[in-house]
């Protein structure tokens, strides 16, 4: 199994469709997908980073969208700043 982290940039560039960068992460998403020994490492942090982004630049809808993607994906491991 081979563990990577993502910046917030790849996120809000998959995520976002102004972004000039959104060819790019919408392929780094079909790539996750497509892989079956890959699991991605987040932070509180990164994400609440990308959800602040997002609501500034978008909508909250897309926040919430991309939190219960983050939160809910099988690849993807969220670690926590604080246990509470």
């Amino acid at each position: 199994m081979k563990i990577i982290i993502v910046d917030s940039g790849v996120w809000i560039s998959a995520f976002l469709k102004k972004d000039k960068y959104h060819p790019q992460g919408k392929k780094f998403l079909i790539w996750l997908n497509s892989q079956n020994y890959i699991k991605i490492v987040s932070t509180d942090y990164i994400i609440s980073e990308i959800l602040a982004y997002l609501r500034r630049k978008a909508d909250p809808l897309l926040a919430n969208d991309a939190l219960e993607m983050m939160l809910n994906h099988e690849k993807i491991d969220v670690y926590y700043s604080n246990e509470k």
